[in-house]
């Protein structure tokens, strides 16, 4: 004859049974959560001094058309804002001679978000119109990742090879117009420059001068390792 054994659980037990075993199944699916750093910058453009204004001696002043930008951000480098929908506007880089210089009202800026030893390159470009109208060229997605990450070098990125190629990209993608010459500079960690930043254009066109400026600190999306 089978002998028949027959447990019986107290409530407490069941209880304790019940909770070890949705911690057990708590335990297998935790994750440990490791938060990336990064901190904010402000990179600032500050004026353009004109030094070729792409006009002859009777034809009249300049009508520069400018973007700027930095690591894959990129905003119209004017004193106006352009309306909603537009991509550019007439103020006062629309009216340029030589050695004229034009100070941009303190909008004119863009945000960032570097990784601890992280570089940031900033850019210019633009045409001189001659009021033909003009369509400014969209950034193709491989130059809004912007960072090539160094061999090695935790965190660093090596932005030239990226700035080379986004510079010839503009070159050949730009209208008849004429091109105002390129501004292309990057920065690593910790040399990033203090106060007032001036540079000269590829071609000699202009000097554009900005400011690099640390401004906070986020956590980004929290990486989730098994």
């Amino acid at each position: 004859m089978r002998a028949v054994v027959v447990v019986i659980l107290t409530a407490a037990t069941a209880t304790a049974l019940l909770s070890f075993g949705m911690t057990a199944q708590a335990d297998a699916q935790r994750v440990i959560v490791k938060p990336i750093l990064q901190d904010t910058y402000r990179v600032k453009f500050i004026q353009v001094k004109v030094l070729n204004d792409h006009e002859g001696a009777l034809s009249g002043d300049g009508e520069f058309k400018m973007f700027g930008g930095a690591n894959g951000k990129q905003i119209f480098i004017d004193t106006c804002t352009p309306a909603a929908g537009k991509s550019d506007c007439d103020g006062g880089m629309n009216d340029v001679s030589p050695g004229e210089v034009v100070k941009l009202p303190a909008s004119k800026y863009v945000d960032i978000n570097v990784a601890p030893g992280g570089a940031i390159n900033v850019g210019a470009y633009g045409i001189e119109e001659d009021w033909e109208g003009w369509t400014p060229p969209k950034l193709p997605t491989w130059a809004e990742t912007t960072c090539k990450p160094i061999p090695g070098a935790h965190y660093v990125c090596d932005y030239w090879p990226q700035i080379s190629k986004v510079a010839s990209w503009l070159g050949a993608h730009l209208n008849s117009n004429e091109k105002l010459g390129v501004v292309n500079v990057a920065y690593t960690a910790p040399n990033y420059p203090s106060g007032n930043i001036s540079v000269r254009s590829s071609t000699g066109d202009y000097i554009l001068t900005f400011s690099i400026e640390k401004i906070g600190g986020v956590s980004p999306p929290l990486a989730r390792q098994q």
